[in-house]
């Protein structure tokens, strides 16, 4: 098991030189969210365009070397601009599962930027997963938060390679009607991770389908609901 301390070689040996000179990040979340908890929350990968001077861009590598220092949370604490509403999401997520943000572990299941999920390389997902499993050995979450839920394949989404990776239980679907249409709203399957039973619980992507569910009262609620019955998870 790599120990927090041992933690940043750990990345920087798994990722190699030269993505760690790649825009991105590691950790979402406070150096302080390392440690044993109930939840872990794992989106993409880190979206926005690059900057015009490309050496002003945070590097994966530089959130490396300030991993065991980082105590902000990048949900609450960086201007998101027009993504508000996608941090907004977030905090929702955690409150109805009577969680504080700050407190939960948070990742991307890619730590490469990209403008969107179509620049991401198909190899990037297995080349960060031995990071998230050395996380996961560290956290032991009760439940894993994925943001976004597409099964197109096994590594478009985070909830679809854990599904792939960990060969969980049946996925089971949560849906609402909307203009005479059925449309699924939230996903989840159970598994066994490191020996210990996790839920995986699959959310719209703010940035996706449902992408303004914050503000949308109908399925606001339903997801809601639906995290709600989640919380025996969280304080069984």
């Amino acid at each position: 098991m790599i120990t927090k301390d041992k933690l940043p070689e750990f990345i920087r040996t798994t990722l190699g030189e030269d993505n760690l000179k790649r825009p991105g990040g590691v950790l979402y979340s406070s150096h302080e969210t390392l440690r044993e908890g109930v939840a872990y929350i794992v989106g993409f990968n880190p979206g926005g365009e690059p900057s015009d001077n490309t050496a002003d861009d945070p590097t994966v590598g530089g959130s490396v070397d300030k991993l065991l220092e980082y105590k902000c949370n990048a949900y609450l604490d960086e201007d998101w601009g027009n993504g508000a509403r996608f941090r907004r999401s977030v905090e929702c997520i955690a409150e109805q599962l009577g969680l504080q943000l700050r407190d939960i572990c948070a990742s991307n299941l890619v730590f490469f930027q990209s403008r969107n999920a179509e620049g991401v390389r198909p190899e990037d997902a297995k080349l960060c997963w031995p990071v998230h499993d050395a996380i996961l050995q560290i956290v032991k979450p009760r439940i894993i938060i994925a943001l976004g839920y597409s099964e197109a394949t096994d590594s478009s989404s985070s909830f679809k390679f854990f599904h792939a990776k960990f060969a969980g239980s049946e996925i089971k679907r949560e849906t609402l009607e909307q203009s005479g249409k059925e449309y699924c709203f939230a996903k989840r399957f159970d598994a066994t991770i490191h020996g210990s039973k996790v839920v995986v619980a699959g959310l719209p992507h703010p940035t996706g389908q449902f992408t303004h569910w914050i503000d949308s009262p109908d399925i606001k609620a339903e997801i809601e609901a639906w995290l709600k019955g989640l919380k025996k998870i969280v304080n069984p």
